[in-house]
């Protein structure tokens, strides 16, 4: 049975509030009928880590703005993503929009590997793609994209040390299984869906691992295309986040770097 909107829906048409099925999103008072009360409440303590996630991304990319200036590709792109993909995902997550939330997180990782493809490979399309001058044909997306940034010298090192493409592919494979619908049946979650939100624990559980190896993935790129750069104006804290949620071989790789921000990781 449906509840009635509460105080902070009032003012919401009565047409637009029941055709979104906002009510189930995140408007009803009742506890099973409300997928951000719900979600919030169940993994209230995963959530505060990945807004860490989200929190120590923004400091990387303020760190850029600050190292290369408002006119270079890769700040400039990053700048673009703001609010970024990473932070609708978790919205629309709170929403129970489980595959949109997803498929947001491909675009965070794909609008990361144009930042470095850009900023570090090839600059000469940047102007043709902010006009719009760049399609598909280009291959600067998917599969494509994460080929475009190995042309650098580091990504290819870096493959033979740890295996970076082929996660990059992996990870890349995942994100995208949910765009055709895919995803359900792969991990099970077909079982759980209804025609309105509803909260689903398998459906949260596998977005918030496959953000936290979105954000390892992305980081890791990051200190390899701009070293330094990438982490001086972090917080200490969010170098111990960097630390905790990166692979063994990445973090080992990049703790030259990151002892400069918190001296006691050393």
């Amino acid at each position: 049975m449906r509840t009635e909107p509460g105080a902070t829906t009032a003012h919401v048409s009565n047409d637009i509030f029941d055709s979104l099925d906002l009510g189930f999103s995140d408007g009803y008072a009742t506890k099973g009928q409300n997928v951000r009360m719900d979600t919030i409440a169940n993994h209230e303590e995963d959530l505060k880590s990945a807004i860490a996630l989200m929190h120590t991304e923004e400091a990387i990319n303020f760190s850029l703005w600050n190292a290369f200036g408002p006119d270079h590709p890769s700040p400039q792109i990053y700048a673009l993503d703001f609010p970024s993909d990473l932070r609708a995902s978790l919205y629309v997550l709170l929403g129970g929009y489980y595959r949109q939330a997803i498929l947001c997180l491909r675009n965070w990782l794909e609008m990361r590997l144009l930042g470095i493809y850009f900023g570090r490979v090839d600059d000469s399309r940047y102007a043709d793609w902010k006009a719009g001058g760049i399609g598909k044909d280009d291959g600067l997306f998917g599969t494509g994209l994460v080929k475009g940034v190995f042309a650098r010298a580091e990504f290819h090192k870096a493959d033979a040390r740890n295996g970076l493409r082929g996660h990059l592919l992996d990870l890349y494979g995942q994100l995208s299984v949910f765009a055709h619908g895919q995803g359900l049946e792969k991990h099970g979650l077909q079982d759980d869906t209804d025609n309105v939100p509803r909260y689903n624990r398998r459906s949260v559980d596998l977005h918030l691992r496959l953000l936290k190896e979105t954000f390892g993935e992305i980081v890791y790129c990051f200190w390899l295309a701009y070293a330094g750069d990438a982490l001086r104006d972090l917080e200490p804290e969010q170098a111990h986040t960097i630390a905790g949620t990166l692979r063994a071989a990445y973090v080992v790789e990049m703790l030259p770097h990151l002892v400069k921000v918190a001296p006691d990781l050393q």
